[in-house]
């Protein structure tokens, strides 16, 4: 209720993980718009940590542009 908005993120697949079970629990509670960063159902490249990191949008960067995209755009 304080932010009015939710950013998660996980190095893992965004299937049943950390972002569906706040959404599942917010959604009964108090709605708001939400980001999940994580990994999606799909092949993922070859890299190093931080390649795999910045391609799903998960390194500082990322997290920042999710962030300030869902301040802007809600």
């Amino acid at each position: 209720r304080e932010t009015g908005r939710i950013v998660t993120a996980e190095e893992a697949t965004i299937s049943g993980g950390l972002g569906a079970a706040v959404a599942a629990t917010v959604v009964t509670r108090h709605p708001v718009p939400m980001r999940i960063l994580g990994v999606p159902r799909v092949f993922a490249p070859t890299g190093n940590t931080a390649f795999l990191l910045d391609h799903f949008g998960l390194s500082a960067a990322g997290i920042v542009a999710a962030v300030k995209d869902l301040m802007r755009h809600g």
